[in-house]
């Protein structure tokens, strides 16, 4: 006699886990810039840049016995950094008001005033032929790490190495006008003004004309400031805007805007979140390069005479002699690749945290996935 009995067991829930959680939400997936940074094709493209870079702007020194005009760009560079970090470490959660605007504004004019001087009078000749090709070259490294990562990010796939910088140089006009099409336009308003403070308040009688003047000057430059700094805001996001959406100037300026102040509150907190993660990785990565360069040093020179480890330590090189001389140089060579490892990992990060910053903004603003890149691809 057979039974049709059958045991009955409680339906089974599949298991919760965190992806569950974190689908629905945006903010999570701004950790993958740090992990499409470290993608080896990126970093790769982030070397060839700074490589390229450093060699157009020490070529002044064929012509110039004055420090490289890249040296001089990198130290402005760095100053600009250094006022801008130097604002963010006296942000204070406790006291969220008291940002010091007035105190960084200052600073930014300081690096203003400088980047003047060193484009009109320390190297008037070289910020043209050198400062524009490197402008080019630092564009289209930055564009095609952008669209690498904005692929990966938003489809899960990558375009090859000559595609992406095919179309990164395709581009480079549009990244052109984007990057400098503003502060262009600015420079040339505020060059005009300039002229006629020159000629009429430099001169009795005129200096009345110049002063009534004044006040259309101001208005212009009450409407001319907040667009440039909003346009300064959204300035991460213009090569994405490019590289995503279409070969279009005012589209890409435009759209970096419109993302600023569609939601200003998201938009900083995105922007601090890639700022602190990145620099959490940066000062890894640092920490890494240290201590594999101390270790490397250490043991090398662990069995040498005082005299023959400065071959590979570098300190008190003067006295070498003969092939001592030439090896001192084939490693400090090999320690400055260190150095070229983090600045390649630093533009990588830069390239692939904007594209990921434009992709969630852009759904947060437009409703459009991330995903949607698709539609470029089969097209």
């Amino acid at each position: 006699m057979s039974s049709n009995h059958h045991e009955t067991r409680p339906p089974r829930h599949p298991d919760l886990t965190l992806t569950d959680l974190t689908d629905a939400l945006l903010w999570p997936r701004l950790f993958d810039a740090g992990r499409l940074a470290m993608r080896p094709e990126r970093m790769f493209f982030g070397l060839l840049t700074v490589v390229l870079i450093g060699l157009l702007g020490s070529m002044s020194l064929l012509w110039s016995d004055e420090p490289s005009f890249g040296q001089s760009l990198g130290a402005l560079l760095g100053a600009l950094s250094e006022a801008i970090g130097s604002w963010m470490g006296r942000l204070s959660i406790a006291q969220p008001w008291d940002v010091h605007l007035g105190e960084l504004a200052g600073n930014l004019a300081v690096v203003w005033q400088e980047a003047v001087t060193l484009t009109t009078v320390s190297f008037p000749v070289s910020s043209i032929v050198l400062g524009l090709p490197m402008l080019a070259v630092g564009l289209i490294g930055w564009a095609a790490i952008a669209r690498s990562a904005a692929w990966e990010f938003g489809i899960g796939v990558t375009e090859s190495g000559p595609v992406l910088l095919a179309v990164a140089v395709r581009r480079l006009p549009t990244l052109l006008g984007a990057v400098l099409g503003l502060p262009v336009f600015v420079g040339v308003v505020a060059l005009g003004m300039g002229i006629v403070g020159w000629l009429l308040i430099g001169l009795p009688v005129l200096d009345v004309l110049g002063a009534l003047l004044f006040g259309a000057a101001l208005l212009v430059a009450l409407v001319l400031v907040p667009v440039l700094a909003a346009w300064a805001l959204g300035f991460p996001m213009l090569a994405p805007a490019v590289m995503c959406e279409g070969p279009d100037t005012f589209e890409a300026i435009q759209r970096g805007m419109a993302f600023v102040f569609g939601r200003p509150i998201r938009f900083v907190i995105y922007s601090l979140t890639l700022i602190a993660l990145g620099a959490v990785l940066v000062g890894v990565l640092v920490l890494l390069l240290a201590g594999a360069d101390a270790l490397a040093t250490g043991a090398m020179a662990m069995f040498l005479d005082e005299s023959r480890a400065a071959v590979v330590t570098g300190i008190a090189t003067d006295d070498l002699e003969g092939t001592a001389v030439v090896a001192a140089r084939i490693i400090s060579f090999w320690k400055a690749t260190a150095t070229l490892i983090l600045g390649s990992f630093v533009v990588s990060y830069f390239a692939s945290a904007s594209s990921v910053l434009y992709l969630l903004l852009r759904k947060l603003n437009d409703g459009q996935d991330p995903g949607d890149l698709a539609a470029e691809i089969r097209h």
